[in-house]
């Protein structure tokens, strides 16, 4: 029983009757022996109760033993074979945590050299690998809104970071998981105006939405005090102090499920911004001393974050992205390959950082006795560019902005360990949680589907196509087009500057032959081309159609504007020009 229980590390049992017949077990023994103690081997009814005695102890400890090691057996081995069968304590709990631009390619999980993110690679091994999971667009705010909703941008429509707002007859998860009564909250980082703000709509159908960093400071009521402790912590921001706030959000989630009773089951959304680059700092992506100095100790340049103009951080990182754009590609106005890899360093600084914290709050679940009866889900929103495409931060659709990491953990319904191969797309994260949840939810709004026929490897599934793109403002009419083999990427009209290659507005990438996407074969593959191109098209169409169904165009809600702070940390930050 030892060795199973070594296997099966987490805990003794989740199963009461099995802790209870190890106490039996344990508590026969030590009843036996005191008994002998106390009637010794004198006379004849004392010889006869002490040989009842050893022969009850014999009988029960076996029993016992047996009865748990059976158990043990059954939990370890044969449930995850049949998951169907495995005893629940009632409704799942649900967690879905999104750590900003967090890219595939920087975890080891997904091949990457460096051990970025052990916590997450833990979890990993435990539950399911999504290998080729992607997000169906390439910045924060339509990217969330379509893993909330399970529609595609160009349907919900939230992509404007200045005005667009969720139309009210779109459901989101967490109006699903309230209706069939989870509690559901929200710890998400920056303001209620930024890219994951409730400005957006993204509170619909939460009990609470709390943001950071105005959750620390809106209990303070003194105007004075409020913005006395906003210049300092801004102060301290611009001098290298990093403001990070992974600690703060996993901590409250933390403090919030304390609050609560256990038996309920909830829904906890939780987001960071700390992978992501930075725009108060004079470096472009930050974190505190031992994370960053774990892989960027070996570092002798002379980058300081900054160029001759006084650009610095992400507005350094997106003045070299123009400049590349505009042709203007001297070596020296672009990074040189030991800078290069300082800044990606730097990136996996925060990657680290956050990771740690959500370790943290994983032991927690495990001592609150929260963490086999919750579905916990680990993805992004999109990864980051270091010059792979001659770009920066993820301002153009390749794999290494579109791939995301995709871990889910749920030992009810999946076997630990289990890797997918197929393709996979952010949308179709709301119909598997549903369904990992056994809620019956239909709706024709979905425009993703359940994964749990491809984690149970079924014959008869189709392999799904990730469709993407069509952001507004500098891309408006972009779209992308992905299976396991090929991708397309028409690149529209009005980019500004954009796509770099002159003259190849549309490109094709054989990924088998290529996966680095570099040999663009539109001209030699035709007919792949003409395919996709009339796959898209049809795609397209059925986004406008299902938007129309949706919210017709005389029903449409109104938009709204963000105030002006928001517009100008949204332009620092590289979102809008």
């Amino acid at each position: 029983m030892v060795i199973v229980e070594i296997v099966n590390f987490n805990r003794i049992s989740i199963w009461p009757n099995h802790v209870l017949i190890v106490g039996i077990s344990i508590g026969t023994y030590i009843l036996t022996q005191i008994n002998v103690l106390v009637f010794g081997r004198g006379a004849l009814l004392k010889n006869l109760l002490l040989g009842w005695l050893n022969l009850a102890k014999r009988k029960a400890i076996i029993t016992a033993f047996c009865a748990a090691f059976i158990l043990s057996i059954i939990e370890v081995v044969i449930l995850p074979m049949n998951p169907a069968k495995y005893q629940r304590l009632g409704k799942p709990n649900v967690i879905l945590i999104s750590f900003d631009t967090l890219s595939a390619k920087h975890m080891r999980s997904y091949g990457y050299s460096e051990q970025t993110t052990p916590n997450i690679d833990r979890l990993a091994q435990d539950g399911v690998l999504f290998e080729n999971h992607f997000s169906v667009a390439r910045l924060t705010l339509p990217s969330h809104m379509s893993i909330l909703t399970s529609v595609y941008p160009s349907v919900h429509k939230v992509i404007d970071s200045f005005t667009s707002v969720l139309d009210n007859r779109f459901t989101t998860l967490a109006e699903v998981l309230r209706e069939n009564g989870y509690e559901t909250g929200s710890f998400v980082d920056g303001n209620s105006q930024l890219n994951i703000g409730a400005f957006h709509g993204f509170d619909k159908g939460f009990d609470f939405y709390e943001h950071y960093p105005e959750r620390y400071l809106k209990h303070e009521k003194i105007y004075v005090v409020r913005r006395t402790l906003n210049f300092l912590a801004r102060y301290l921001h611009r001098n290298g102090i990093p403001d990070m706030h992974s600690e703060k959000i996993f901590s409250s989630a933390t403090r919030w499920l304390d609050g609560r009773p256990k038996e309920d089951p909830f829904f906890l959304f939780l987001h960071t911004y700390d992978c992501h680059s930075d725009f108060g700092t004079k470096l472009p992506y930050v974190s505190p001393e031992p994370f960053q100095a774990r892989f960027t100790s070996d570092y002798n340049g002379d980058f300081t974050g900054c160029d001759s103009n006084g650009n610095c951080a992400t507005e350094n990182l997106t003045t070299i992205n123009r400049k590349i754009r505009k042709g203007k590609n001297e070596s020296s106005e672009l990074l040189s390959d030991e800078n290069m890899n300082y800044v990606s360093s730097l990136y996996d600084g925060g990657i680290s950082y956050s990771d740690y914290w959500f370790g943290e709050f994983v032991e927690n679940l495990q001592r609150r006795g929260l963490w086999d009866n919750t579905i916990i889900i680990v993805t992004s929103d999109h990864g980051e560019e270091f010059f792979e495409h001659r770009q920066l931060k993820h301002y153009q659709h390749y794999d290494e902005v579109l791939q995301v990491p995709l871990v889910i953990r749920y030992p009810v319904r999946l076997k630990s360990g289990a890797t997918v191969k197929s393709l996979t797309r952010s949308i179709d994260l709301l119909p598997t949680i549903l369904d990992l949840a056994e809620i019956q939810h239909e709706s024709s709004q979905f425009q993703g589907v359940s994964l749990m026929p491809y984690v149970n490897n079924d014959s008869n599934v189709e392999e799904l196509i990730l469709f993407g793109g069509q952001e507004e403002r500098w891309d408006t009419d972009t779209q992308v087009m992905r299976s396991l083999d090929y991708k397309y990427i028409k690149n529209g009209k009005n980019r500004g500057g954009y796509p770099l290659k002159s003259g190849e507005p549309e490109e094709l990438y054989d990924l088998r032959k290529d996966p680095g996407e570099k040999e663009n074969i539109i001209g030699t593959e035709i007919s792949i081309f003409q395919r996709m191109n009339n796959d898209m098209t049809r795609w397209a169409d059925g986004c406008r159609a299902l938007r129309s169904e949706i919210v017709p165009t005389e029903l449409a809600e109104g938009k709204k504007r963000i105030d002006q702070k928001s517009v100008e940390t949204l332009k620092s930050l590289g979102y809008i020009r």
